[in-house]
């Protein structure tokens, strides 16, 4: 290190106390080993006898479950109990459908309320009978869970199933 230009004894031994060293004229000071190092070898995969290589076997996750919902909005924020289990009517004969033609059932069945104030309320409610797709099963849970809301006086800007 000492023998660069205008580099002093005391200078040339900060480098060498951090570990660069002056070992080979063609690698600058500091690097002990070539800038790009060889890269480890690799071995193609095998040949079939045809001398095409097998296509690569690329893993699949497997299926995640379907789920569904439906949303019903009333144009303006209801008071009406009425219009509110037209829409929960609405929502289990679409959600049923929707089951049927999947050949599916659910277990659970979710109800969110939408308050005029853009709060929710979600209620759930395992199925006691087992996994349903039959409207009238969902029909009488999601009656039961707006029931247990407890929103009697409340504005309701929306509801949605699933």
């Amino acid at each position: 290190m000492g023998e660069l230009y205008g580099i002093g004894p005391a200078q040339a031994h900060t480098p060498t106390a951090f570990g660069a060293h002056h070992r080979h004229p063609r690698h600058p000071p500091g690097i002990d080993r070539p800038a790009h190092p060889r890269r480890p070898h690799r071995t193609p995969p095998p040949r079939t006898s045809q001398g095409h290589r097998p296509p690569r076997r690329r893993p699949h996750p497997p299926p995640l479950p379907y789920s569904t919902s439906a949303q019903r909005r009333f144009t303006i924020d209801t008071l009406d109990p009425t219009a509110v289990r037209a829409a929960l009517l609405s929502l289990a004969v679409e959600l049923g459908d929707r089951l049927r033609n999947r050949q599916q059932a659910t277990r659970t069945v979710t109800l969110t309320v939408t308050l005029g104030g853009h709060s929710q309320i979600t209620r759930s409610h395992r199925l006691e009978s087992g996994p349903s797709a039959h409207t009238d099963d969902l029909r009488q849970t999601l009656y039961d869970l707006y029931a247990d809301c407890g929103s009697q006086r409340a504005r309701i800007r929306a509801v949605t199933g699933g």
